[in-house]
């Protein structure tokens, strides 16, 4: 498991789909532990980073690197990394000064990773051969993709709050009706 997929487990595991990723990023870093940043006058900060200056210069799929700081605290360039082996986001080096890359569009690279409820979603192509006599065939690995899937809607949406749940009701019933039914289908085959 790679960093970004790590981003994406965690954001996952904190139910954050509502497309705020730079909030799913936070959420991230809550389990990091940043260095503490220095105020104004080169002392060290009572106070934890604060990230009203906050902004990317590399996002690669093993490091993430950002910079952060309140209006009072000096900006700190972080870089973080992911050990497998302990399961653990860390920082792998830090400096103080700010780097910002504008043209780094963490919301797409997010997208990519973070994948909301509403887009969970089962492609018949992706499941089901159709053979020429018109007969269909589904293989087991297809099978078990289709599970995988579906119990994943139910994992997505298991910890959602009343009130997220009565905000999206309509798309919740869909969805979740159209897994348990692919739940029951797949016994079958």
């Amino acid at each position: 498991m790679n960093l970004l997929q790590k981003v994406a487990q965690v954001s996952r595991a904190t139910r954050r789909f509502d497309g705020d990723y730079y909030g799913t990023f936070l959420d991230v870093l809550n389990n990091v532990e940043l260095p503490k940043p220095k105020t104004e006058d080169g002392e060290e900060d009572d106070e934890d980073l604060d990230f009203e200056n906050f902004g990317f210069s590399n996002v690669e799929d093993d490091e993430i690197t950002f910079s952060a700081g309140g209006d009072w605290q000096e900006p700190l360039v972080i870089t973080i990394k992911y050990d497998e082996k302990k399961d653990k986001i860390y920082v792998a080096s830090y400096s103080e000064g700010y780097e910002d890359d504008y043209t780094i569009k963490f919301n797409e690279i997010m997208k990519k990773v973070v994948v909301p409820v509403e887009e969970v979603t089962v492609r018949a192509e992706d499941v089901v051969d159709v053979p020429k006599r018109g007969t269909t065939t589904v293989t087991a690995d297809r099978k078990q993709l289709m599970r995988d899937q579906a119990n994943q809607v139910f994992e997505l949406t298991k910890g959602l709050t009343p009130e997220e749940r009565k905000k999206n009701a309509n798309y919740l019933l869909t969805i979740e009706t159209m897994a348990g039914y692919i739940l029951e289908l797949t016994n079958d085959l």
